[in-house]
């Protein structure tokens, strides 16, 4: 039997299973990275608007920060007055 060949993630039929999450894991954490210097950056972005519509424009077209308002949304739904 042949081993199998690795997949896109590194991982493959023969690699232990321990060994292909470190590489996910791994994989995770620098996309991780990447957002939270994209993210510090659009907060940035956003802290120097004044104009409240160019800020929605600013939200809006960032597709990190839709799905983090849509987490936080989720996570903690404002009160009803």
């Amino acid at each position: 039997m042949s081993r199998g060949t690795p997949a896109k993630d590194g991982c493959s039929q023969s690699t232990p299973s321990s060994k292909c999450m470190k590489t996910i894991f791994s994989k995770m954490e620098d996309k991780f990275d990447t957002l939270r210097v994209e993210m510090k950056e659009l907060m940035m972005r956003i802290l120097a608007s004044t104009d409240e519509e160019a800020l929605l424009a600013v939200i809006l077209d960032d597709e990190p920060l839709v799905a983090c308002y849509d987490i936080f949304r989720d996570a903690c739904p404002l009160q009803k007055k």
